[in-house]
C-alpha cells in the first residue's frame, strides 16, 4: 500500500477520523398512537419525524402502521365483500326505511 493512502487497508476508515458514537433522544412512547389511529399514514409520519432522535422507535412505528393496515384489508376482504355479495344480507338490511 502506498504510504500517500489515507485510508485504512482493514476497514477502510479514512485515517485521522474519529469515531464518533450515534447517540439516541428517548422519545416517547405516545408516537405508537398516530400509526394505531392513522394507520399506515401515521406510520410515515411518525417514521420521518423521529427517525434522527430514535431509529428503532421509527421503525416500529412504521412497521405498526402496516401491520394494522393488513389487518384492516384482512377484514374488509373477510366481512365486507361477502355481505355485499349476499342479496338482501349487506348494509341495506340494517337501514330503516321511513
Amino acid at each position: 500500500m502506498p504510504s500517500e493512502s489515507s485510508f485504512c487497508p482493514k476497514c477502510g476508515k479514512q485515517l485521522g477520523e474519529t469515531n464518533i458514537p450515534h447517540t439516541t433522544k428517548a422519545r416517547s412512547k405516545w408516537w405508537f398512537l398516530l400509526p394505531i389511529f392513522f394507520h399506515i399514514i401515521g406510520g410515515v409520519i411518525a417514521y420521518f419525524v423521529i427517525r434522527d432522535d430514535d431509529p428503532k422507535l421509527a421503525k416500529n412505528c412504521l412497521w405498526l402502521g402496516i401491520i394494522i393496515s393488513g389487518i384492516e384489508v384482512a377484514f374488509m376482504a373477510a366481512f365486507w365483500i361477502p355481505l355485499s355479495s349476499m342479496p338482501h344480507m349487506g348494509w341495506d338490511g340494517f337501514m330503516l326505511y321511513l
